[in-house]
């Protein structure tokens, strides 16, 4: 049988067509599954599955009925979504979100969010941005409120493109901002921006991605 054999010219011509995020470095893995998401990559969407790698600017997204999706990240940390929510991963433009460094951008819905051994650089949204979380911290981003609760460990948390100073919080403490007034912290947070709190998030589920 004669060996098919193909000009190097044109086997890189072949890899450099295919789109980019097909080459790219997955950041981390999918371990929990229930309920509908979905992930969007550049013009592509997809069913997300137990054992999916994630990448950087992969946006996923759950559906109203989903219970719980978790993602398991290279550097230690860990993120649970609740429903109806989106999130985008690793944002790689610089200018994208100005002087903000934004590890995880959060769109809408219920994150939580625990940190590896290092503090977890950032997560944006519309209305607050986490700072420098060590330990575990659960954000609500709605409408008409956006509340970051420090369950373990201590953050700084700031508003965005605001010349007010960043807020420290420890543990039980939380970030709160109604519609246009002005954040204010409480010891614990109000009830009423707990109310639709995932259930799972209850949970403390140990690593997965070595199964």
């Amino acid at each position: 049988m004669k060996r098919l054999t193909f000009p190097r010219a044109g086997l890189l011509a072949l890899l450099g067509a295919l789109p980019a995020w097909c080459a790219a470095a997955s950041i981390g893995i999918v371990t929990i599954a229930e309920g509908e998401a979905s992930v969007v990559r550049e013009a592509q969407r997809f069913a997300v599955a137990e054992g999916l790698r994630v990448r950087d600017e992969d946006i996923v997204r759950t559906g109203p009925d989903a219970r719980l999706v978790r993602l398991e990240l290279a550097d230690g940390s860990t993120l649970d979504l609740g429903p109806d929510t989106e999130l985008m991963l690793q944002p790689r433009a610089a200018g994208r979100f100005g002087e903000r460094a934004a590890t995880l951008y959060l769109m809408r819905g219920w994150l939580k969010v625990a940190s590896g051994a290092g503090a977890l650089a950032g997560i944006a949204s519309a209305a607050a941005d986490l700072h420098t979380l060590a330990g575990t911290a659960v954000l609500r981003v709605a409408p008409e409120a956006v509340l970051v609760f420090v369950e373990s460990g201590q953050a700084r948390v700031s508003e965005p493109d605001a010349a007010t100073p960043e807020m420290a919080l420890a543990e039980g403490d939380a970030f709160v901002r109604r519609g246009r007034t002005a954040p204010t912290s409480a010891r614990r947070p109000p009830a009423d921006l707990l109310q639709g709190l995932p259930r799972a998030f209850a949970d403390s589920l140990p690593r997965r991605t070595a199964r």
